[in-house]
């Protein structure tokens, strides 16, 4: 993607169908990347439609701010209107695009807008809004299907909050790759019944990430990694939660079934 289709994306971001954060400047963006689509005919209209634009992005990373400080500060209604404010709930985003219908996270001037979806996304299943959650996850990975921010890992834990486990079984069949996927779809499997292909692929799992099955099976101290504190928080309970799982873990890290005394327990999100 490169420069010139920046605008031609904010541009349907700005239009009637869709809100940005700051409304009162959506016609003022709309203008801008109109001339910056046109062409290098006037250079001076050019540099202020780049500036334009700029702000604008940057406008979101602020909104990002804001939903952080309001959900820290329990500001349910405040919350909402932001959450409303930065994108109508019932739009799906990843119609209407030209192109491949892309706002890839490598190009700098799209990385405000998807952290602040991102946002809101964490803070609807940090609040238990799993259904919401997952949805927005799914935005986000429609729109950056590289994923370089890691929604598909937190969407599959919203899918096992949700109990939806063949979904969770095609999102790490699809994404096959890192811990989270290789050992989601272990427990997946198994929450299914399907206890065979569960061996199969926990072994699997086990052998190409070892220390997130130990995670997962006796927790982490606070001395191990900041991303297998993570990876424990966000799946050790679903494990923890299903037993024939974790008798298939055990099995597979050749280790007791029991945890150590000192386990850091997981949550949704």
């Amino acid at each position: 993607m490169n420069d010139q289709r920046i605008p031609v994306r904010l541009e349907h971001l700005s239009g009637k169908k869709y809100r940005l954060a700051h409304d009162p400047s959506a016609r003022s963006l709309l203008r801008a990347a109109l001339r910056l689509q046109a062409g290098p005919a006037d250079i001076p209209a050019m540099d202020e439609s780049r500036r334009i634009i700029e702000q604008a992005a940057g406008m979101f990373d602020a909104h990002t701010v804001l939903m952080r400080g309001l959900h820290a500060a329990d500001d349910m209604d405040g919350l909402a209107r932001a959450q409303a404010s930065c994108m109508a709930e019932d739009v799906p985003l990843f119609w209407d695009f030209p192109d491949d219908g892309v706002l890839e996270w490598k190009t700098a001037a799209n990385q405000p807008f998807l952290r602040c979806l991102l946002q809101g996304a964490m803070i609807s299943a940090a609040r238990g809004h799993l259904k919401v959650a997952a949805r927005d996850f799914r935005r986000i990975i429609q729109l950056d299907p590289a994923d370089e921010q890691g929604s598909a890992a937190l969407l599959l834990a919203c899918l096992f909050g949700l109990e939806e486990w063949g979904e969770a079984e095609r999102l790490s069949q699809e994404r096959l790759s890192g811990p989270e996927m290789r050992w989601g779809l272990g427990l997946a499997l198994a929450a299914q019944g399907r206890m065979s292909e569960a061996g199969e692929a926990i072994a699997q799992a086990a052998k190409k990430h070892p220390a997130e099955g130990r995670a997962l099976l006796s927790g982490v101290g606070e001395s191990e990694p900041a991303s297998l504190q993570r990876f424990a928080l966000v799946f050790g309970g679903y494990w923890q939660e299903n037993r024939e799982a974790l008798k298939l873990l055990a099995e597979a890290a050749g280790t007791s079934l029991e945890p150590k005394k000192k386990r850091t327990k997981g949550s949704a999100l």
